[in-house]
């Protein structure tokens, strides 16, 4: 098994680096008496930036890749892989990163707030032990407002996105998917097809 960029033990390689560097997070917050939950929000944070960073490590190597094939089999890979077809310098113009980045703090950040505000309000106003359902209400009120949330902030994103940044509707749309910032589109439109009426013969 070779340590090529791509490969399986080089993908294995990633993520053990990045739960070591995750785990050294906890251990220096434990010796610095930062509390347990702060530490975990760091170690996930630090987790998902290291693997940020290993995607576009990945992307840059394709696009070095495809810096050397000829024009016409880019095409070709282009019209079947959205990966090739949407590859471009990370700071080009208007660089998508930044309007990843603006997706994750818009849609993402506020989620976890917004979950857990009715749980916190709950347990304010009446004793935690004293109304058990009151807390899986809150519980499950906290998750529907949650996912409200992701789909009118991923809409208030998508327009933003269109409007302001160098950026297609089609990339956009696959980019976001990717990043969990929008719905999958394919599914959406298959479900409209399954569920519009069917027209009579003639």
């Amino acid at each position: 098994m070779s340590l090529r960029a791509g490969s399986g033990l080089w993908r294995l390689v990633h993520y053990v680096l990045i739960f070591v560097a995750a785990l050294a997070v906890a251990k220096v917050a434990a010796r610095l008496g930062v509390p347990s939950d702060l530490a975990a929000v760091g170690s996930m944070l630090l987790a998902l930036l290291s693997l940020c960073a290993v995607i576009e490590a990945q992307r840059y190597r394709l696009r070095v890749r495809l810096a050397g094939m000829d024009e016409d089999e880019r095409r070709r890979l282009a019209r079947h892989e959205p990966e090739v077809r949407y590859s471009r310098p990370l700071w080009r113009g208007k660089s998508y990163i930044v309007t990843m980045l603006v997706g994750q703090l818009v849609v993402h950040v506020p989620m976890l707030p917004i979950f857990i505000a009715p749980l916190t309000l709950t347990q304010l106003r009446f004793a935690p032990n004293d109304y058990p359902f009151l807390n899986l209400l809150a519980v499950v009120a906290g998750f529907a407002l949650a996912c409200l949330w992701w789909r009118i902030g991923g809409v208030f994103w998508r327009r933003w996105a269109l409007r302001y940044r160098d950026i297609g509707p089609d990339e956009l749309q696959w980019r976001g998917e990717n990043g969990l910032l929008l719905r999958d589109a394919s599914a959406y439109c298959d479900k409209k097809v399954r569920r519009a009426p069917k027209r009579p013969p003639g």
